[in-house]
């Protein structure tokens, strides 16, 4: 014998599983912390790049890419990285620069596309890396990179 719930009863049970639903989505219960700071190379800000944190063994999330515009960057989506350890690799870009004989021998920007000018000790072979802890958020990480 099944039990047929009346029409308001059973949009009070859709109700219900509902918020319960909706109350779990969004949250990953994973402590999150602001993180921003300043990245230079060679003593001058990145104007354009990107700034990436990866997840090292043991951290939750996955690899987060941030923009970096005059020499900052703030990572903030989802409410910061999660707490733990990361690799951090940091890219920049420019155009390229010729010399025009128009342009009286000066600079000029090339119309060919941006490229990737810091040394892959800082990206692709990037050594650097940081520790989240649970903090008042924003937690400032600023990176110098030399040669």
């Amino acid at each position: 014998m099944s039990r047929q719930l009346q029409p308001s009863a059973r949009l009070v049970a859709i109700g219900v599983m509902l918020v319960a639903v909706l109350a779990g989505c969004g949250r990953d219960e994973v402590d999150r912390v602001v993180v921003s700071g300043h990245v230079t190379y060679l003593d001058q800000p990145i104007e354009t790049g990107g700034i990436q944190f990866v997840p090292r063994e043991g951290t939750p999330g996955v690899a987060t890419l941030f923009e970096i515009t005059g020499g900052d960057y703030v990572a903030s989506a989802k409410g910061g990285l999660p707490v733990g350890s990361y690799r951090v690799e940091i890219m920049g870009f420019r155009r390229p620069t010729s010399t025009d004989p128009r342009a009286g021998g000066g600079p000029v920007l090339s119309e060919a596309p941006r490229e990737q000018y810091i040394p892959e000790k800082y990206n692709e072979k990037t050594q650097l890396t940081t520790t989240i802890e649970a903090s008042k958020s924003p937690l400032t990480r600023d990176y110098s990179l030399t040669k």
